[in-house]
């Protein structure tokens, strides 16, 4: 009831909360075909707090100054791309289950696919063009070539990005369901590599 508004651990919160409210209320106003004239106002107002809800835990981590890496200003993007990544994963995994339109399998393809190459385009804009600091480097050759480089290199590169994205167009249900998961598993291999190596640089 006294929220410290200046923390993101608290903006954070409520928007997951508002986010869930309105996200389930859209639900059963899609679900039930209710055609209320305010209905666009609320899914745009729920793709605002999604957006927010995807993002805030970059704003979260620039709170922690002793990690620089935590500070690059490409950390909102990643997470940004990385929630679309998993958006059209999870729809393209249920399309091997649930029969959707041609149009809705095209338009998630691309979604997928534009995030894919956005994706690798960040993080060559992170490792290659943006200045750091002396830690997030350190932070950073410990990702690509120390000891998160399978990780990194397997992990999130090949089977995170480059594999899915041949496998989205081939064609067969099952090879587009797969780059689904490859994916969410590419996603959650980042996001531990980038939570984890800045705090393994000494902070003295």
């Amino acid at each position: 009831l006294r929220p410290h508004w200046e923390s993101w651990l608290v903006k954070g919160g409520y928007s997951i909360t508002f986010f869930g409210m309105l996200l389930t209320l859209s639900g059963l106003f899609l679900y039930f075909d209710l055609n209320f004239t305010f209905i666009f106002s609320i899914l745009c107002i729920t793709a605002v707090l999604a957006i927010i809800t995807s993002i805030y835990t970059a704003f979260l981590f620039r709170q922690a100054k002793g990690r620089d890496l935590w500070q690059s200003p490409l950390l909102l993007f990643h997470m940004l791309i990385h929630s679309f990544m998993a958006g059209g994963s999870v729809f393209i995994i249920l399309s091997f289950f649930i029969e959707f339109s041609d149009s809705f399998l095209a338009y998630n393809k691309m979604i997928l696919t534009g995030s894919v190459l956005i994706n690798l385009f960040v993080m060559f804009v992170e490792f290659k063009l943006i200045k750091h600091t002396p830690s997030s480097k350190k932070a950073l050759m410990m990702i690509s070539s120390g000891r998160y480089k399978i990780s990194f290199w397997i992990g999130v590169l090949i089977l995170g990005n480059i594999i899915p994205l041949c496998l989205i167009f081939s064609g067969l249900p099952i090879l587009a369901s797969l780059a689904g998961l490859l994916m969410i598993i590419g996603i959650y291999v980042t996001e531990h590599i980038w939570v984890e190596a800045p705090q393994r640089i000494p902070l003295t």
